[in-house]
């Protein structure tokens, strides 16, 4: 079963990726980082709601500056309330990263099979 799903996703990695065995490893490896890394910056732009996630730092950073403010009174309860908080508002951001991640799972799944299968191991020099 492996095997088969390992087949097909070098059946369909291969006409969009070969090309990159024919250039230098360094290059190649470089290429393979920066697509992995655009994959996540792309799905992130898209799956998640940017401006939610704008308005929850700024949420964030007024919050630890009324923490501080509470803490030079010593107002515990305030320091409490800024907290709970913050964890809220912590908590729909952390709900937010989960989408990008299972956007980019299956491509990220894809081109490390490819790498893993086509890239011979070269130790360093």
């Amino acid at each position: 079963m492996l095997d088969l799903l390992n087949r097909m996703i070098l059946a369909c990695a291969d006409p969009a990726l070969d090309w990159l065995l024919r250039i230098p490893i360094d290059l190649t490896l470089l290429i393979v980082a920066v697509g992995t890394g655009s994959i996540i910056t792309v799905s992130r732009l898209f799956t998640t709601n940017q401006d939610l996630l704008r308005r929850c730092d700024q949420d964030k950073r007024r919050l630890k500056a009324l923490t501080r403010e509470a803490k030079t009174r010593q107002d515990k309860d305030a320091v409490m309330r800024h907290r709970a908080t913050l964890h809220m508002v912590s908590m729909i951001t952390m709900r937010q990263e989960g989408w990008p991640l299972l956007a980019a799972l299956l491509p990220i799944a894809i081109l490390g099979t490819w790498c893993f299968q086509r890239l011979a191991f070269l130790p360093p020099q």
